[in-house]
């Protein structure tokens, strides 16, 4: 199977030893990590290789920001770290991102501005600060293999495959392959099971970190992934069939289907069926119509809540 890549980025100036920590995690976790100094020389030029070839291929994301800027004698004007994470954006990338605050310097204004994009309650990513290289190393970890999870998170995913080893007969196992950062578990039901020849797919993915898009382009790469595992014509050739679980639970007022979708967060979508949890308000919300997998797989999600 193919390695999930992750794409380091960063200013390169003094910031060696930091690129060096981040590259060495994500390689002990069997992953690829893409970096701008080892990517091999080509007829493109770099700010092409790099933003269509290298993000548009990368699974995630990490980015690593400190006090400066970086060089701006590119045609936009802006560092290639900021491009790197305005390309990541618009393609709905997840992107990890973490702060520098090993040593205490004045930070440059376009950097600020840049950190203010980055942190933005709107527009932003969820970032996490870091004091010692330890400590990047520790958060890069928790953020590629989902332990960075809130406790009341991991109870409901420890529950809900516990609750689903028997959902209407059929036995879903949790799924360690194909890996997506963005996607917190991922389950199956073999064809095998079925009279129709069918397998079943329950993903769960954290609504909090990401909007309509970035769900879709999260089960798009997993579903790649599949199809390169186990054939290209799998899903057109037995139609697998996929639930999607998108849990909230840091608005403190609750989500509910109606806003998120009027927020451009949730949807409908013609490859997968969603259903809403909200661990706060502890509901759950499934779609319209007669979904024979869904009465027992809200059951199941009722019980490990």
């Amino acid at each position: 199977m193919r390695k999930q890549h992750i794409f380091i980025s960063s200013v390169m100036r003094d910031y060696e030893d930091r690129r060096a920590a981040a590259e060495k995690v994500v390689r002990s976790l069997g992953m690829e990590p893409l970096l701008a100094e080892a990517i091999r020389a080509s007829g493109g030029s770099p700010r092409g290789v790099i933003l269509k070839d290298a993000i548009n291929g990368c699974h995630a994301m990490v980015g690593i920001y400190g006090p400066h800027y970086g060089w701006t004698g590119t045609q936009s004007q802006r560092s290639p770290t900021e491009e790197e994470y305005d390309h990541a954006r618009e393609l709905y990338k997840p992107i990890y991102a973490f702060i520098d605050r090993i040593e205490s310097k004045t930070v440059d204004l376009r950097q600020q501005a840049f950190l203010d994009k980055v942190q933005n309650w709107d527009i932003g990513v969820l970032r996490r600060e870091f004091y010692s290289l330890g400590e990047l190393q520790e958060l890069v970890r928790e953020a590629l293999t989902g332990r960075d999870l809130s406790p009341r998170y991991r109870r409901f995913l420890d529950g809900l495959v516990v609750q689903t080893q028997n959902l209407n007969g059929l036995a879903f196992r949790e799924e360690t392959e194909p890996f997506v950062p963005a996607l917190d578990l991922v389950m199956h039901a073999t064809a095998s099971q079925f009279t129709a020849g069918v397998d079943s797919y329950i993903i769960v993915i954290d609504g909090d970190l990401y909007d309509r898009q970035q769900i879709s382009r999260a089960i798009e790469n997993w579903s790649a992934e599949v199809n390169r595992l186990i054939g290209a014509g799998f899903w057109k050739a037995r139609g697998a069939s996929t639930s999607v679980l998108v849990v909230v639970e840091e608005n403190p007022c609750g989500y509910n289907k109606n806003s998120m979708q009027k927020d451009r967060r949730l949807f409908t979508s013609s490859s997968h069926d969603e259903m809403l949890v909200n661990l706060v308000a502890r509901n759950v919300e499934v779609p319209p119509g007669n979904l024979t997998l869904f009465n027992p797989l809200k059951k199941a999600v009722e019980s490990a809540l």
